[in-house]
C-alpha cells in the first residue's frame, strides 16, 4: 500500500524508464530531493502519479516527458508551500490522460 519508487534526500541522478502502477500511495515519492532527472516514466493507476515534497536548496528537479495515466487523484502532487520552494521544480513535456483529479496539483 505504499509507494512504488521512494526516494528521500537524493541530490543528484535519474529516475528513467520505469512502469509503476497499482501502488496504494504515490507511484513514485521524492522527498526532500533535488537535482534530479525524472524522465521516461509510466505511472498509472496509483493512488497519486509522483508525490514531490522538494528540498528547498540545490539543483531543481526535472520532470519530463513522463506518461501519468489514470491515476486515483493527481498525475503529479507538489508538497510545500510558495515562495520556499519557488524554483525547486522544472515540469515539462510530460502527458496526462484520466486522472481523477488536476494534472499538476500545488499545495495552496
Amino acid at each position: 500500500a505504499g509507494s512504488g519508487i521512494f526516494l528521500e534526500d537524493v541530490n543528484s541522478g535519474m529516475v528513467k524508464d520505469n512502469d509503476v502502477s497499482g501502488c496504494g500511495s504515490a507511484g513514485m515519492e521524492l522527498t526532500r530531493c533535488s537535482g534530479l532527472l525524472v524522465t521516461s516514466n509510466i505511472l498509472s493507476k496509483n493512488r497519486v502519479g509522483l508525490r514531490i515534497t522538494p528540498r528547498r536548496e540545490g539543483a531543481p528537479i526535472i520532470i519530463k516527458d513522463n506518461l501519468f495515466l489514470n491515476n486515483e487523484s493527481y498525475g503529479i502532487e507538489v508538497l510545500g508551500r510558495e515562495p520556499e520552494i519557488s524554483g525547486s521544480i522544472k515540469i515539462g513535456e510530460n502527458a496526462f490522460s484520466g486522472n481523477g483529479g488536476e494534472s499538476i496539483y500545488r499545495t495552496p
